[in-house]
């Protein structure tokens, strides 16, 4: 049970993903969404700092919950089943209301690429090391290449206002007893924990050539 403080936040954010992925690979969708309120709730504490990650975020979270609750929610328990589902009905081809499954989870799916990078970035950081800069390569190399020109100019603009790498750790360890290293370490589990999550949805996607759904 996670107390008022955001390393216990971080600690929530690795154990829902520990809860994402079963040993054979399957992805639940449920687990996910679960997992992907807690980088909310985590992100949130620092206010409007990750306002760039979280904003759009939010609402994809309540697409995902409204199709599992509907009346076909029986057909979104594993990202495959989903997949296989929207296909067969051709909601993939359509833009409807709401936005299906397959698409809505498709921009987690490219945002918790980021989250991964610039989690495990930071954890291999240096104290000498700029969070804008790590964030914003990161960045470079994940979300931006779906975001359009000034898309990308606004979460620019947003990571210079970042706290650097001392300030940005010591309010992850706010009011906690986790020395900093152990903090540090947390990233970096995360980290780990969602690259096979990451893996795993990329190529369901691609098998189902559903990559580049707009």
């Amino acid at each position: 049970m996670a107390n008022n403080n955001q390393a216990s936040y971080l600690s929530v954010v690795y154990d829902k993903f520990s809860n994402v992925r079963k040993e054979d690979g399957t992805i639940l969708v449920a687990e996910y969404v679960d997992a992907y309120e807690a980088i909310i709730v985590f992100f949130d504490y620092f206010g409007r700092l990750f306002s760039f990650i979280t904003a759009d975020v939010k609402s994809k979270i309540e697409i995902l919950r409204k199709h599992l609750k509907g009346n076909a929610g029986q057909n979104y328990k594993h990202l495959q089943s989903m997949l296989e589902y929207e296909v067969s009905k051709g909601m993939t081809t359509v833009k409807g209301s709401p936005p299906s499954g397959s698409r809505t989870l498709l921009r987690l799916h490219r945002a918790l690429d980021f989250i991964r990078l610039f989690f495990e970035r930071l954890s291999e950081s240096q104290e000498s090391d700029k969070v804008s800069s790590i964030a914003s390569d990161s960045y470079n190399e994940t979300l931006a290449n779906f975001h359009p020109w000034l898309v990308r100019k606004g979460t620019y603009l947003a990571m210079y206002a970042l706290p650097n790498r001392a300030a940005l750790l010591a309010k992850m360890n706010d009011q906690s007893k986790m020395a900093e290293s152990d903090v540090i370490q947390l990233l970096k589990d995360i980290s780990t924990i969602i690259r096979p999550i990451y893996n795993e949805t990329q190529d369901l996607y691609c098998k189902n050539n559903l990559l580049l759904l707009p």
